[in-house]
């Protein structure tokens, strides 16, 4: 019974009910915290994960389908969520480790080259075709799965694997001039 009730908490959702967000927020919200902490092993770090893994749940409530059960997509985008931002502290670890003071090209330092590198990445992704840019920001920035995704945006996993691989490709490509640059300095 557990699950009709979150299916037709989140139906209502999806239809903009702001009162049944506002339960599943209040249900789930601190169990998820728990959870994602497991994860990121940080009390402000999981609640800023849950927090954006609700915000998400909102603003993308009518293109989001709940086929088994709205806890397991909730726990999945949390994981997923959690892992990413992992992935996001090791990289500014990473970073901060091996800042260098060497220059390059116009005598500018390496941590604002990276910032400018930041947005050359996002322009290429705004290269992309519109489809193939939806299904690489929903792997990469909402940490879906293929599974997932397909489910989401109704294609097969196979399609999504091929718009991931497009994306991969041409992202390299436009990016390849700039990390010899970056790695070379």
């Amino acid at each position: 019974m557990k699950e009709k009730d979150d299916i037709y908490l989140f139906n209502r959702i999806a239809e903009g009910n702001k009162d049944s967000y506002d339960i599943i927020f209040r249900k789930y919200y601190s169990q998820l915290c728990r959870f994602a902490y497991t994860y990121v092993k940080d009390a402000d770090i999981a609640e800023d994960v849950v927090q954006g893994m609700f915000i998400n749940l909102w603003t993308k409530k009518k293109k989001i389908k709940i086929i088994t059960s709205l806890q397991s997509y909730l726990y999945t985008s949390v994981k997923n969520l959690s892992l990413n931002e992992i992935k996001k502290i090791k990289l500014r670890e990473f970073h901060g480790s091996n800042s260098i003071d060497r220059k390059h090209f116009s005598g500018e330092s390496l941590e604002f080259n990276s910032q400018e590198f930041k947005h050359i990445y996002e322009e290429s992704i705004e290269q992309l075709p519109p489809k193939t840019a939806q299904v690489y920001t929903l792997s990469r920035d909402d940490g879906l799965t293929y599974a997932e995704i397909a489910i989401y945006l109704n294609i097969s996993q196979k399609t999504v694997e091929n718009h991931i691989g497009i994306a991969l490709k041409k992202i390299r490509k436009i990016l390849k001039p700039y990390l010899k640059i970056f790695y070379d300095s």
